[in-house]
């Protein structure tokens, strides 16, 4: 009878709740992507593609293979692998035949291989070693077709074929797979793409107030300063000398060599000391304001124990180290412990209100319990899922009392009739 007062003229907003709060449920326990799932039960490639220890090997010649570029760069000359010193024609079979395997490992790993192109960190492989076998072997039988040579002075197509050289620039990306398995970095790597954002909108307002001023220089002093006689003159020497003072003779050089390098020196200190250094000063000044912030909250809370269990013992009569209603009663009665407890940020009215609470099911606390609850009481503390708890818990029991309460009430004249009869 008291459900039908309760839901009485009451519309569902979803008739099927229960359905839907077990797909939702399905979404939420939904497990996390895992590549390894998608993997054969059994095999040569799967065990190869889960091994832990073949996975930090292939780490090792990332890291190797990465190394080998700077050094490949600054004393391999020859335009394409052909012409190449035997070191190096070593090194790069080694990387591109250890490569081409461990992808085609992985591949072969694969249930479905519809799954492959699926899975971001394979597709971002499988392009960086296509481009590595590009170089090393298409590359080299392309120039034999044509019929050129493998010296270097000697081959005709080696000047429009040494572009492909960069190619292997796009090695030193294979790095970033390191990235997944070190949660540090990763964090590092999501707050700098955050950072670009107000990083770009502070460059853009600098570019705004150079242009400005650019202007007025270039009006003003164009026929008594030969560096500013135009906008784009007095616009680089102004970037130079607000922004990049310690580069200037850098960007000097750079410019006069070429538009292509002035503009990827500018990228790279931009990215390099405006974003990531910046970064490193905001984590470092976090670090020491979180640190600190503990530090006095550590401090303040033990000063609050103190206090508490001066108050406390105050009050404690009977001397059992417990606190009883009575004892509370007397604490809030007393003018010292609550001014004691508010200068200690300890919302008193609060307090008060939870009394009834308090001692509901307990007669008495013990003195830690009692000081915990205080520290709970800080009004700069924050609200936690155990608070929330707390109150939901505090709500059913309410509703369960006034529940049977009703039920009481609605039964209570069917037993007068029944006796009346009797």
């Amino acid at each position: 009878m008291l459900e039908t007062m309760l839901g009485k003229g009451r519309q569902q907003i979803f008739p099927n709740a229960a359905t839907l709060k077990m797909q939702m449920q399905e979404t939420i326990n939904k497990p996390k992507y895992n590549v390894e799932d998608l993997y054969y039960e059994d095999g040569i490639c799967q065990a190869m593609a889960k091994n832990e220890a073949w996975r930090n090997i292939t780490f090792m010649v990332i890291f190797v293979n990465t190394l080998w570029i700077a050094i490949d760069t600054d004393y391999n000359n020859a335009a394409a692998t052909a012409g190449e010193a035997l070191m190096f024609q070593i090194m790069d079979q080694f990387f591109c035949i250890f490569f081409t395997f461990e992808i085609m490992a992985r591949f072969l790993a694969f249930k479905d291989k519809c799954d492959a192109r699926r899975d971001n960190w394979f597709v971002f492989d499988a392009v960086l070693v296509s481009l590595m076998v590009w170089e090393t072997w298409i590359t080299p039988l392309v120039l034999l077709l044509v019929g050129g040579h493998t010296q270097t002075g000697s081959m005709p197509h080696a000047a429009a074929l040494r572009i492909f050289r960069l190619f292997r620039l796009f090695r030193v990306f294979r790095a970033a797979r390191v990235l997944h398995h070190m949660p540090e970095l990763m964090i590092l790597v999501r707050a700098m793409g955050m950072a670009i954002r107000s990083v770009g909108a502070t460059l853009c307002l600098m570019l705004v107030i150079i242009y400005f001023y650019a202007i007025v220089m270039a009006e003003l002093l164009s026929d008594t300063y030969a560096e500013m006689a135009t906008v784009p003159q007095a616009i680089n020497c102004l970037l130079l000398w607000g922004a990049f003072a310690d580069q200037e003779a850098i960007f000097t050089d750079l410019l006069s060599l070429g538009y292509i390098y002035y503009f990827l020196f500018m990228a790279y200190m931009v990215l390099g000391s405006w974003t990531v250094l910046n970064m490193l000063i905001g984590v470092v000044c976090e670090v020491v304001s979180t640190a600190a912030e503990l530090e006095r909250e550590e401090d303040k809370t033990e000063e609050l124990r103190t206090h508490i269990l001066g108050v406390v013992n105050f009050v404690d009569t009977d001397g059992d180290k417990k606190v009883s209603a009575e004892e509370f009663v007397r604490i809030c009665e007393n003018p010292q412990a609550m001014e004691e407890l508010h200068a200690l940020d300890v919302d008193v009215l609060a307090l008060v209100d939870y009394a009834d609470v308090l001692f509901q099911d307990k007669g008495e606390l013990s003195m830690k319990a009692f000081t915990e609850l205080l520290v709970q009481f800080r009004g700069t503390n924050t609200g936690t899922v155990k608070d929330l708890v707390d109150v939901r818990k505090y709500l059913k029991l309410e509703f369960m009392k006034f529940e049977e309460k009703m039920i009481s009430m609605c039964t209570q004249p069917k037993a007068s009739r029944s006796s009346k009869k009797t």
